[in-house]
């Protein structure tokens, strides 16, 4: 953990661990990628809710140079299924609608019988006067 606000319930946070996490990423010169997801990526799964303890113990990271690379490199927590960890995804594909594909027309339409007639081709050339 990097921070206080990565973990709920149970002992305080050990500070000096903390910060040795912190200063061990900023000798290496990674950079944390942010997430999108649940806040916390690991539980202790308790069911009884003065006992339970979240925090996020899981992330992406890496250096400027990748993260220049791939700047729209995502990482995404994966709501837990059976572990007490998030499973990570990485994209690294902007996300958003795609591009419609160009038309392609495919000549064997014409020996199907229930494809309509094309109307007759004009051809380009020099206007007449």
């Amino acid at each position: 953990m990097i921070s206080e606000e990565e973990k709920l319930g149970g002992l305080l946070v050990n500070r000096t661990r903390m910060m040795a996490f912190r200063n061990c990423l900023d000798k290496c010169g990674l950079i944390d990628l942010g997430f999108h997801g649940p806040h916390f990526t690991w539980t202790n799964k308790s069911t009884v809710w003065q006992t339970t303890i979240k925090e996020r113990l899981d992330r992406g990271v890496a250096n400027t140079k990748w993260a220049l690379l791939c700047p729209s490199a995502k990482i995404h927590y994966l709501p837990r299924v059976k572990s007490d960890h998030c499973s990570i995804l990485l994209t690294t594909e902007p996300q958003g609608p795609r591009p419609a594909k160009p038309f392609r027309f495919e000549q064997m339409w014409l020996t199907d019988p229930t494809f309509p007639p094309l109307p007759p081709c004009k051809r380009a050339g020099k206007p007449r006067n």
